[in-house]
């Protein structure tokens, strides 16, 4: 994907590339909404169901992307 900590610094809270990461972190491990926010820099930890539901729901950008790293991650 190419992204790196400037990138998680400088892109904003919503930026789809976050949104299908905590999406897939949500899914796939235990994670949670506090950590991922911190991580990812996504802001209010509540802000992370919102994100991902909205994700999901076809409301914002980044299912593509989702799908593309659900399907090349092997658990």
């Amino acid at each position: 994907m190419g992204k790196g900590s400037k990138d998680v610094e400088s892109e904003c809270k919503s930026a789809p590339w976050k949104v299908a990461i905590a999406a897939l972190l949500t899914r796939r491990t235990q994670a949670l909404n506090p950590w991922i926010a911190e991580k990812l820099q996504m802001g209010n930890p509540k802000g992370i169901s919102h994100y991902v539901g909205r994700l999901h729901s076809g409301k914002i950008s980044g299912q593509g992307l989702y799908d593309l790293l659900d399907r090349k991650i092997e658990v």
